[in-house]
């Protein structure tokens, strides 16, 4: 092997021993692609080989993709330049109280559960993993935690056009 080294490492994560022989020095921080049996790093060819045993093929299923939210965006709503997220904790039995917001808001319950109505709808409770939507303009009466005993907790998403822009407007009732 002309100006190679050989290298003998173990990987600590899966207990196999590698060999790697190299045409060239590798620099840190160089690109590294790797295809079967070859990774190319800089111009040098590096050759994989697994000593002990070999890698299974691990066959994946299609990923399946299932609608949570299909919500048209409101005229209220202004251009959307930015999204901004947000998680947001809630203590046993706490309530949001009664809000709205200047842009659309939609996000994912992460923990919890929680009892959800939009002025002018039905009142309606929001699980771990259901997906939201608050309108821009519309007013909220009710994004409160539905458990007396346990946290709950949201991931939201802001559509608005500016980070200045207040992320809510609390309204008295």
């Amino acid at each position: 092997m002309r100006g190679g080294t050989r290298l003998g490492r173990k990987n600590p994560a899966k207990g196999l021993k590698f060999q790697l022989a190299a045409r060239h020095r590798l620099s840190l921080g160089a690109p590294l692609g790797v295809s079967p049996g070859h990774a190319h790093c800089a111009g040098a060819v590096v050759f994989i080989k697994l000593l002990e045993k070999e890698m299974p093929q691990v066959p994946f299923a299609a990923l399946k993709r299932q609608p949570l939210l299909i919500e048209p965006l409101p005229d209220a709503n202004p251009v959307v330049r930015l999204v901004k997220g947000a998680r947001i904790r809630f203590a046993p039995g706490q309530p949001t109280g009664l809000h709205r917001h200047s842009m659309s808001t939609c996000g994912v319950v992460t923990a919890g559960t929680f009892t959800f109505q939009p002025e002018g709808e039905e009142a309606r409770e929001l699980r771990t993993g259901d997906a939201f939507f608050e309108a821009a303009g519309r007013t909220i009466l009710q994004f409160d935690n539905a458990s007396s005993t346990e946290p709950a907790e949201i991931v939201c998403f802001y559509l608005t056009d500016t980070d200045s822009r207040p992320a809510i407007e609390m309204l008295s009732a």
